[in-house]
């Protein structure tokens, strides 16, 4: 059996993440190859590393963290190529995730460009509501797949709610972590000072892209408010909010508080958690969260909103319902070492539960369903 992935790739974030690991974990008869719409170097890298069968058809590089007006004016820039790539799919299945790729592949199956072949659409995301042409807009494309997941709960829940009509379609198959790769480690004490921390430092860490989504300026006010001389704060990933969550952390003092690190390859990610004592996670949309579980499977505790907690992290994370309960909640973490202890060690029982291997099982029986 053959598949095709198409993706739309940013430098590397959770869906680039998600194909690597479902194509090493498979089952080897699934001969996997990739189809990229835009340019990705990191993510090509480890297509290469991997042996895996890649294509590309735009030269174009979309950053780390786009807008939907930037994918948008991309999608317009590439939709003449549809008469130009058939022959770069070979699967008889072709998975297409994320927008615009969803859009692409839909509208290549409209035309009649991809006869005989089944087609599948992963939303990686919470879907939020639209205007009605819009709404109408999507389910004219999403109609054609014969099959759409969603990476959690919150992405499976949404999807439904604003597509009743393509309930029999939609189907949740919960993202996975490579659990070899997240583990409790002890403190490494040299890169710890090496990220400019000192041995007494109370360290929070938020893995995440930089973007206005995933609410780094409150994590930022927070430090402000806590105002504890050795509570810091370690942010890792990139985007396009960068220079502001900068400014204001220069415009508010923090800049003995706050790290920016920057994009760190998934495979160095557990050395980060492993200097880190809390993780606080203030994000207002995910559709499943992988870095929700990467942190629990280092034994971490961790700190969130309701909105985007999901039934398979039981009673392993701080729920917090407003902005006030956070703060009251990072307070408590701060203060007693023993519950940072208890709530990390009950994260790590329930990360096997959510493994990229019963994540990988679950979209070979779809395949081999189809």
């Amino acid at each position: 059996m053959k598949v095709t992935h198409v993706i739309t790739p940013i430098n590397y974030g959770g869906g680039e993440n998600l194909i690597i690991n479902l194509i090493e974990k498979m089952d080897k008869s699934i001969d996997n190859s990739v189809l990229n719409l835009s340019y990705s170097e990191e993510f090509e890298k480890h297509l290469s590393i991997n042996n895996t069968l890649h294509k590309r058809i735009s030269d174009k590089n979309l950053g780390a963290s786009p807008s939907k007006r930037k994918y948008l004016l991309f999608l317009v820039s590439i939709l003449f190529q549809i008469f130009f790539v058939k022959d770069k799919i070979d699967g008889e299945i072709v998975h297409a995730h994320g927008f615009p790729a969803n859009i692409f592949i839909s509208f290549m199956k409209k035309l009649g460009l991809l006869k005989n072949k089944k087609i599948i659409f992963t939303s990686h995301s919470e879907k939020k509501s639209e205007k009605a042409f819009v709404r109408k807009f999507y389910l004219f494309f999403l109609r054609e797949f014969d099959s759409i997941t969603c990476v959690g709960e919150k992405s499976f829940e949404s999807m439904n709610k604003i597509f009743p009509e393509l309930k029999d379609k939609i189907i949740k198959i919960n993202n996975g972590i490579k659990t070899e790769n997240f583990y409790y480690k002890e403190k490494d004490y040299v890169l710890k000072e090496n990220l400019g921390f000192s041995k007494k430092d109370i360290v929070a860490i938020y893995v995440s892209r930089l973007s206005p989504v995933k609410n780094h300026k409150f994590l930022i006010k927070l430090i402000k408010k806590i105002n504890i001389e050795n509570f810091k704060l370690l942010i890792i990933g990139e985007g396009e909010e960068k220079n502001n969550l900068i400014n204001l952390t220069k415009e508010l003092n923090l800049q003995d508080k706050i790290r920016f690190e920057g994009f760190v390859k998934n495979e160095k990610l557990s050395d980060y958690y492993g200097v880190s004592d809390i993780v606080l996670f203030p994000s207002s949309s995910e559709g499943f969260g992988i870095s929700l579980v990467e942190a629990i499977g280092c034994r971490k505790p961790l700190v969130l909103f309701d909105n985007i907690y999901f039934k398979e992290l039981k009673n392993s994370v701080f729920i917090s319902k407003d902005e006030d309960e956070f703060y009251k909640n990072t307070l408590d973490l701060i203060n007693s070492e023993e519950l940072r202890l208890q709530y990390g060690l009950r994260g790590e029982i329930i990360k096997n539960t959510l493994s990229i291997e019963a994540c990988a099982k679950n979209y070979e029986n779809l395949y081999r369903s189809l």
